[in-house]
């Protein structure tokens, strides 16, 4: 791929007017959305500079895509217009990510686990609804409540202040040799074919330590053993899975979540520093460092981030050049399209444990400009 400047004539990717190649709903179909939201993550991560505006505006249809984004996101969080009342005063929870690695996939797929350059909204909700201790799903006595009615109308933003820098992780899943214990003999009986040799007497020497090759894993297909009854895996042979796992190392954010009810933001914070669960950066490896609720404001986000001090560095690495101005980047939800913004797909619907349900949301990006005054932070690294 060419380093040098990007051309605008790159960005025009015409999206297909057939209705059968948008998958049958149209030019603002699935295959539409996809092509959209791909073309839109490959121009912000390369040229953060050039605004959502500019780069849709080369697709003819993009106003019907832009509408089923729209739709989608805004039914979820119960955005209308005039939902939000004029007078309304906005608070903001300004949280603090750091920790050695966090990770937060937007496309992960089985042995690649990707991370985005910041924070997501569905991972910041998900950690949020874990400290609070919500349910994944809805309960079987209350089918029609939703567990995020609360948490998916908050405004999302983030501002990197120490953006920390990509690892990867070459990491082996399963395989290689493992010893046999009673218990792999009770619950699979197809394990004794290949301890026989082993089982001499109930005293002699290899009794106990015999080891089974490819046996270590996690079990796939499991179904109920038709002579035990038991829950076995339908393969006996594990083979390992080499996966690539990407980090963002020593990186610290700044999250806010912008909501009109305070009260609602205090349990928030109060459950940050006091989980039900645990909570994790992206991943169950990567813990949050220190303290994590910064405190609330009254004020809009874009208000806080410009007000508030860049966060101390997770390490002795120095922030880079332009936080050292004062410049970091942040990226601020909208609640509607405009000028400058942009389609997100991180909009949080449903955590089920049979598969976890996003839209799309709005966000515009650019740096801001931190007061001079503002203070120092005085909290737990």
């Amino acid at each position: 791929m060419e380093n040098g400047p990007l051309r605008a004539a790159a960005f025009q990717r015409p999206v297909d007017e057939s209705p059968t190649s948008a998958g049958g709903e149209g030019p603002a179909g699935p295959a539409a959305v996809r092509r959209l939201l791909t073309h839109h993550a490959f121009v912000s991560e390369r040229r953060p500079d050039l605004t959502a505006a500019r780069v849709l505006t080369y697709d003819p249809q993009i106003d019907a895509v832009v509408k089923e984004f729209e739709t989608a996101g805004q039914e979820h969080r119960g955005v209308r217009d005039g939902d939000r009342g004029a007078g309304a005063v906005s608070h903001v929870l300004l949280i603090r990510l750091a920790a050695p690695l966090q990770s937060w996939g937007i496309a992960s797929r089985f042995w690649q686990r990707d991370t985005h350059s910041r924070p997501t909204k569905s991972g910041v909700i998900g950690m949020c609804a874990a400290a609070l201790g919500l349910p994944r799903e809805p309960s079987p006595d209350a089918p029609e409540k939703d567990p995020l009615a609360e948490l998916a109308p908050l405004l999302f933003g983030v501002r990197a202040d120490h953006p920390g820098k990509p690892v990867r992780d070459y990491h082996t899943v399963g395989a290689g040799r493992y010893p046999l214990r009673p218990r792999d003999l009770v619950t699979d009986h197809r394990r004794a074919a290949a301890a026989a040799g082993s089982v001499e007497a109930e005293t002699g020497d290899t009794f106990g330590h015999h080891e089974v090759e490819d046996c270590y894993g996690a079990p796939k297909r499991i179904a109920a053993d038709p002579l035990s009854g038991a829950l076995v895996s339908a393969e006996v042979r594990r083979n390992a899975m080499v996966t690539e796992r990407w980090y963002l190392a020593d990186a610290a954010f700044l999250v806010g979540l912008q909501h009109e009810e305070r009260e609602l933001l205090e349990r928030i914070a109060h459950a940050l520093e006091h989980p039900k669960r645990l909570l994790w950066l992206g991943r169950k490896s990567c813990p949050p460092s220190g303290q994590l609720a910064l405190g609330i404001m009254a004020c809009t986000l874009a208000e806080a981030f410009a007000s508030v001090a860049l966060l101390p560095s997770p390490s002795d690495a120095p922030p880079p050049a332009a936080a050292r101005g004062n410049r970091p980047w942040a990226w601020i939800e909208s609640e509607r399209p405009a000028p400058g913004v942009g389609p997100v797909m991180d909009q949080p619907v449903s955590f089920h444990s049979m598969g976890p349900k996003h839209a799309a949301r709005w966000e515009t990006g650019d740096r801001v400009t931190i007061d001079p005054r503002a203070r120092d932070w005085d909290i737990i690294l």
